[in-house]
């Protein structure tokens, strides 16, 4: 079973997506300029038609009359309040928009604003049509928009989607991605941990649920329905867009999973500034970054043109070492009382030391290899240096500064 994580490229955006159950589909090779002229099968139930730049999802109906928070969700999940389900993970139709050179958005999300009430955003982010085909009773194939199978409750407040948006489920700091947890592909609640959304506000409290399933208009449950994702025009360039970029302890940089360097910052934001004027950056930091690292890299976006910024930082994780002989001391006196009444404890004492002496082995390799890299720094910074005072110094002046 793979547990390792399948990388989807295009344009230099780059998606991680966490694949639990099996091996990625090897990848089909098509030449740049000759992309291929029907669907092509991206994962199981996903396909990608990038000719008629279409995602197309393979789904049945699970319900005719539900009050409703999702459109789509994948199988075995939220089936009892969404219309369809799909065997695919919600990553796969993630990755499968990004082929088509769509960035993520933004979720629907409350904002403070200083001596105001807070104020809703809807979301914001690449614009989608979302129809349905299928194939009716009398054989013949049927289609109808997303929209024709939705009906208002009449509690609370809302209009009925003709677009809908691609705001993309965030990536978790293991690397996991937040929608397959739950199964959330097209919301029509404002689900931000949702595939995609609606452009609009609407609740996802169960009290005043704005959508139900259209008496009907539905097909009976069981139906095979194909579900067509099409980008809008001009969605690729859409000005709302999201970049993840990570620090970790030792201030090394990734933006969307990609390494990248300090000194990159600023000319990476002047390009995605440029396709996505009100873009928006998650600065997610290690919670044992240097603080410069963080202001540094948010300073160098800012000079990019980047404005709008998600400053998150992780919680700390594993046990917080000694940094003096007394706090070692002192730690060693804890270890040898939980030894001495082991009972009194629900782990195992002796588990939890072996945690921490791995940890305290990781360390100590990590000491070594930036021990080691400063070390070869310094001799060939004293080498320039002899080099430099060599030809700028006068005879007599051995070691002054010139």
């Amino acid at each position: 079973m793979c547990r390792r994580l399948a990388a989807v490229v295009l344009s230099g955006m780059v998606l991680s997506v966490a694949c639990l159950g099996s091996d990625p589909p090897a990848p089909t090779t098509q030449p740049a300029s000759a992309p291929a002229k029907g669907p092509v099968k991206l994962f199981d139930a996903v396909r990608v038609h990038l000719a008629a730049r279409e995602v197309l999802l393979d789904a049945e109906v699970v319900s005719e009359s539900a009050e409703l928070e999702f459109l789509l969700c994948q199988s075995g999940t939220k089936d009892y309040e969404s219309i369809l389900a799909t065997p695919a993970k919600p990553s796969h139709v993630h990755a499968a928009l990004l082929l088509l050179g769509l960035t993520p958005g933004r979720p629907a999300r409350w904002i403070e604003i200083e001596d105001e009430d807070p104020r809703f955003v809807s979301p914001r982010g690449p614009e989608l049509q979302i129809t349905f085909r299928w194939t009716g009773a009398d054989g013949k194939t049927r289609t109808a928009d997303a929209s024709d199978w939705l009906a208002l409750t009449g509690r609370g407040k809302g209009a009925m989607p003709k677009k809908w948006i691609f705001i993309g489920s965030a990536v978790l700091p293991d690397n996991h991605y937040l929608a397959d947890a739950e199964g959330e592909i097209i919301s029509v609640a404002n689900f931000a941990s949702a595939v995609i959304d609606v452009p609009f506000e609407s609740s996802d409290k169960n009290a005043i649920l704005t959508f139900s399933a259209k008496a009907g208009a539905v097909p009976p449950r069981g139906t095979k329905v194909e579900v067509v994702l099409h980008p809008l025009d001009g969605a690729e360039k859409s000005p709302y867009a999201r970049a993840l970029l990570e620090i970790d302890r030792f201030g090394r940089l990734r933006i969307d999973n990609q390494p990248i360097e300090p000194a990159d910052l600023i000319a990476w934001a002047q390009k995605f500034i440029g396709k996505h004027a009100r873009g928006q950056v998650i600065l997610r930091a290690d919670a044992r970054a240097l603080v410069f690292d963080v202001a540094q890299a948010e300073s160098e976006l800012r000079l990019g043109g980047v404005r709008d910024f998600d400053l998150q930082r992780l919680e700390p994780v594993g046990q917080v070492l000694p940094r003096t002989p007394r706090q070692a001391t002192a730690c060693l006196d804890d270890w040898a009382r939980r030894f001495a009444n082991p009972k009194d404890y629900l782990h195992e004492p002796g588990a939890q030391s072996e945690d921490v002496l791995r940890q305290i082995e990781f360390q100590i390799r990590e000491l070594d290899a930036r021990k080691s890299l400063w070390e070869e720094y310094a001799q060939h910074l004293q080498a320039q240096l002899k080099a430099y005072r060599a030809t700028t110094q006068p005879a007599g002046a051995k070691g002054k500064e010139p």
